[in-house]
């Protein structure tokens, strides 16, 4: 049996740009902090709580309190709820992820989970809205860890053992470069979902294999049989 693990944003939903900027919101609005970077491929820790963290002790020089912490996930989770209200198509589903998931799921050979650097809040926000009925998969998040590798090793501690004690295979499915990153960290086999300018990055930081989307279900198939750990960064990976 293998194991499929999906990354959420920009992955299996199209919330790259409301998150981003719903998240930029809220630091202004709880904590007055303007002109935070959004390239997130240049944070320590490419996590929600971890660029969180960052952000925090660049702008005061300590750790956010766990109070703040909370403000501000309150506030960017009613500012994406907000967001999916006045226009739902921000929160759509990547094309083809529903049926991928379902196909995936009902296949024995197949067990799904999901290791996303979003809070635990925002995470079932976003799937709501998207209409991914995912509660009952295996999650982790960034309430369970700042750090990226962490998230990834949990989820696959959730998602618990197959039958003869071990994974045929293991695959993340991811869109950034942190993805890739994180992936050949812990020597997992990565397949990259995107096209363009996102999977020249993706290809540039190790990534060797690659989908557009999930309407192609043979394709993703054949895609997550060939998946193997990134390799080293090219120069253009090392500067992203």
């Amino acid at each position: 049996m293998k194991l499929v693990i999906f990354d959420l944003d920009g992955t299996l939903t199209t919330t790259v740009a409301v998150d981003a900027d719903s998240y930029v919101r809220a630091f202004a609005d709880v904590f007055g902090m303007a002109g935070i970077d959004t390239d997130w491929s240049r944070y320590r820790d490419y996590t929600d709580g971890g660029i969180a963290r960052e952000i925090f002790e660049s702008r005061r020089g300590r750790k956010p309190t766990p109070t703040e912490m909370e403000r501000l996930i309150s506030r960017f989770t009613s500012l994406l709820a907000k967001a999916g209200k006045q226009d739902p198509s921000l929160f759509s589903p990547l094309a083809g992820a529903g049926e991928a998931l379902r196909r995936l799921e009902a296949d024995g050979s197949f067990r799904v989970a999901i290791a996303t650097g979003c809070w635990l809040a925002s995470a079932r926000l976003k799937l709501d809205l998207a209409g991914l009925d995912l509660a009952h998969l295996p999650l982790a998040t960034s309430d369970d860890a700042p750090e990226r590798a962490a998230i990834l090793k949990l989820a696959v501690e959730r998602a618990g053992k197959p039958a003869g004690g071990s994974w045929e295979k293991q695959v993340y499915v991811g869109d950034g470069v942190w993805d890739v990153r994180t992936t050949r960290a812990l020597g997992l086999p990565f397949l990259g979902v995107g096209e363009g300018a996102k999977l020249e990055r993706m290809r540039a930081e190790g990534a060797r294999h690659f989908i557009p989307d999930f309407r192609d279900y043979p394709r993703f198939l054949a895609a997550l049989q060939a998946a193997e750990v990134p390799s080293p960064a090219t120069a253009s990976g090392r500067d992203a």
